[in-house]
């Protein structure tokens, strides 16, 4: 080679490019091949710690076993040791060199029918709890996939905007044919129904500063297409930059001219030009005439390019981009690994706290990115199973964007909360636990966003066994289902206190709702959109069949509440196919709905008043199978809803999400199993365990700070009405309530119910716990 040894091309063209002696300073952009990584069939690199090489195992598949695509063979954005060393030139590249910018190439699958790295199918189905080899139309699979390629993206722009935030993230992304002219036809184009390349989304997100759409279209044949990219790119660019690419290696300079001054129009109100144009390529600028000749046809009126004013007549700045210089990006981003081995902890929790709160979990890498619209971000809190959870607060006021990894500790503490089991109610969660060592237990429960919400419940007892009820969640302010997630917190008095990792669940108070885009499909269908929400609301269409099915549809809950349930759904007029076959599959039930799809639009009941428990899964599935054939079958909403009376349940009923949770089955309300004196349905009244002899309600006495007795409760459960009563003489009790008794939580979670009399007789208290 004529190269000198140590020559750095990369660090040599950003000098020269940089250097505004020699002209206007340039912006180097630093290309990344993502995931192709040879393109040779017949020989190796020579190489020897060649990537290639030395991870033949990182190879993706196609669902026939093939690692050749026709042009390449390449990594697979699905087996997790793929994405941390692809992350690791992006941010390699940054950190060491002055660039401007990083452009992604490649950053998708060759097509849907690839992806099948063993170690990337192994993850999907523990992911979905799904078995065998997923069909390549799979929804659930495609959208997975997506969700890998996104995912490397969201991690390299929030970690390169957090190290360098100027470096502009851009990336050369699909077109093809069709073409997409509304969201609908989006769906069914090659960037998000072959390739898997979701560029719309990252838009959307803001994960991306620069579209570079690759519209690479003979004008002579395929001047539609390339319009109808170009209007839908400027249409979907979300606030973020758009720069079009032109396939000029496929055009006559005079047409490419025509494609130029194309994307400076704007294709509507309100709807701007590009900023940009790319051409491909220099090697071949045009298949008509010289590079000499299309240099000189941008900058002059000449035969090819008779229009005036040329294109471009004079210099200009690089367009701004204020979401980079204003620091408008607001996020988190990091890793979070075992102390001892460095290996990544999947599903580790992170929770943000700030002007909002919300709590992320980690992939396969450990790795947890998000963008978080506004605001500032106080503390992290890092927590995994098996892990000392980890605080880390942030100097005032916080921060927008925020970098931080963890190095995660074992947690060997012997009241460590070990065995946790959550099981949420309507309204309600109950939580319980073991420690090695007998400790004091709190419950705390938060929820993101804005709804403001912290109950914190109490179990005083020094025991090795706790469970408590956290009642009355005040969920109905929350207009939308939230996440929910619960903290243990066990503590020895004076010693230790010990936080347990986020654990997430779901009240049923809203109902399950599996929309469009949860819907699990296979075969051929198509989206229809309905109204013109930004949420894109519709359903999915397939034609109808008398025959074997070719196409299917699978509304798959996993049960978090036990309880009865009835099952909604709604269709549209326009399915139009008699009758529908729904198939409800239960671990009780199997049976057929049929549903006439052709009538007018319907939000009815398909079954009622079903058994599910937690930990189980349920589905409504529906293929095209029709008696009629010919028109088509729809796949719309279904909402499994939480049947009222559950939580909180009639007077002297224990509900089954209570008796699930600590018998397994339905008991009955009077029964004591731990013959402590107290019935199941007055320990679901008190919040105590009708397991455990020892967990019962406690009452303790203190003289108040003024005047009059504090009454601590323990445990103290929202949703109850506590009555303090009060005698003087035990031999002929007169009982009655206390006079101006006030009820409080105290910041330990217990309750405490003062007497403000000071009367000097002995007098007697005793609790009435009723159901609110």
């Amino acid at each position: 080679s004529d190269v000198e040894a140590g020559f750095d091309p990369l660090a040599y063209l950003i000098t020269r490019a940089h250097d505004t002696n020699a002209g206007p300073r340039l912006e180097v952009h630093a290309w990344i091949v993502t995931y192709n990584i040879w393109n040779n069939r017949s020989s190796l690199p020579p190489q020897e710690n060649h990537p290639f090489r030395a991870h033949p195992e990182w190879l993706t598949e196609s669902y026939s076993g093939e690692t050749w695509d026709g042009s390449d063979y390449a990594f697979d954005p699905g087996h997790p040791e793929v994405q941390q060393h692809t992350f690791d030139v992006a941010m390699d590249i940054v950190t060491r060199y002055n660039v401007d910018g990083l452009h992604f190439d490649y950053i998708r699958y060759a097509g849907r029918d690839w992806g099948y790295n063993p170690v990337a199918i192994a993850l999907f189905n523990s992911q979905t709890h799904s078995a065998g080899r997923p069909a390549a139309d799979d929804s659930w699979w495609m959208q997975w996939r997506r969700d890998q390629v996104t995912g490397l993206l969201r991690r390299v722009y929030l970690t390169a905007a957090a190290v360098k935030p100027t470096v502009k993230i851009s990336a050369a992304t699909v077109t093809w044919t069709p073409t997409a002219t509304t969201f609908a036809s989006w769906l069914a184009a090659a960037p998000w129904s072959n390739v898997l390349q979701d560029w719309r989304g990252w838009m959307q997100e803001g994960i991306l500063d620069l579209n570079v759409p690759m519209a690479y279209f003979r004008h002579e044949t395929h001047a539609t297409s390339w319009a109808e990219w170009g209007r839908f790119a400027k249409q979907n660019r979300f606030q973020r930059h758009l720069a079009i690419g032109i396939g000029a290696y496929l055009n006559t300079i005079s047409n490419t001219i025509v494609q130029m001054r194309s994307t400076r129009t704007a294709p509507g109100a309100g709807i701007p030009p590009a900023d940009g144009l790319v051409i491909y390529s220099y090697a071949a600028p045009a298949k008509d005439g010289t590079r000499a000749d299309f240099v000189t046809a941008l900058t002059t009126v000449t035969t090819n390019a008779p229009a005036s004013p040329p294109v471009f007549v004079e210099t200009v700045n690089t367009p701004t981009m204020p979401w980079k210089t204003n620091s408008q990006i607001c996020g988190a981003t990091g890793r979070i690994t075992d102390s001892r081995t460095g290996r990544p902890i999947e599903g580790a929790q992170v929770e943000l706290c700030g002007d909002s709160r919300r709590l992320l979990f980690t992939d396969a890498n450990g790795v947890y990115a998000q963008l978080i619209g506004d605001g500032l971000i106080t503390s992290v809190v890092a927590s995994a199973s098996g892990y000392v959870t980890r605080f880390n607060p942030l100097p005032p006021p916080g921060q927008r964007l925020v970098r931080i990894d963890f190095a995660m500790e074992p947690d060997v503490s012997p009241i460590a909360p070990l065995t946790p089991k959550v099981s949420p109610g309507g309204r309600s969660v109950l939580v319980s636990w073991q420690t090695l060592t007998p400790a004091r237990g709190r419950v705390i429960v938060n929820a993101q966003g804005s709804l403001e919400l912290t109950a914190d419940s109490c179990d005083n007892r020094l025991d090795t066994r706790h469970s408590i009820l956290v009642g009355d969640l005040p969920i109905a302010d929350s207009p939308t289902p939230c996440q929910f997630w619960v903290r243990i917190v066990s503590e020895t008095p004076g010693k230790e206190t010990n936080w347990s990792h986020a654990i997430q669940f779901s009240p049923a108070f809203w109902p399950v709702e599996i929309g469009e885009w949860d819907v699990r499909r296979t075969g051929d269908w198509s989206f229809v959109e309905v109204g013109s929400s930004p949420l894109h609301n519709g359903f999915w269409q397939t034609p109808a069949t008398s025959g074997a099915p070719t196409a299917t549809a699978r509304w798959i809950l996993d049960v978090e509440a036990s309880g009865f349930y009835d099952l909604e759904f709604r269709t549209f007029p326009t399915a139009g196919s008699f009758p529908a076959l729904y198939s409800i599959i239960t671990p009780r039930t199997n049976f057929v709905v049929r549903v006439n799809h052709s009538s007018a639009m319907t939000n009815g009941i398909l079954a009622a008043n079903l058994l599910l428990c937690r930990g189980e899964r349920a589905e409504v599935r529906l293929d095209n199978r029709s008696l009629s054939g010919g028109l088509h079958v729809a796949a719309c909403r279904m909402r499994w809803k939480y049947r009222a009376n559950q939580d909180p349940p009639s007077q002297n009923v224990v509900p089954l999400w209570w008796s699930d949770h600590f018998f397994a089955q339905s008991v009955e309300p009077a029964d004591d199993p731990d013959n402590d004196g107290s019935s199941n349905y007055a320990e679901f009244v008190f919040g105590t365990d009708p397991t455990n002899r020892a967990s019962h309600l406690g009452l303790s006495l203190q003289p108040a700070e003024d005047t009059g007795w504090n009454i601590l409760i323990s445990p103290f459960t929202a949703g109850r009405v506590y009555t303090l009563e009060s005698a003087t003489d035990l031999t002929q009790p007169n009982w009655a309530p206390v006079e101006n008794a006030r009820l409080r939580a105290t910041e330990t979670g217990e309750g405490c119910l003062h007497d403000p009399s000071n009367q000097p007789s002995m007098r007697f208290y005793r609790l009435k716990v009723q159901l609110r």
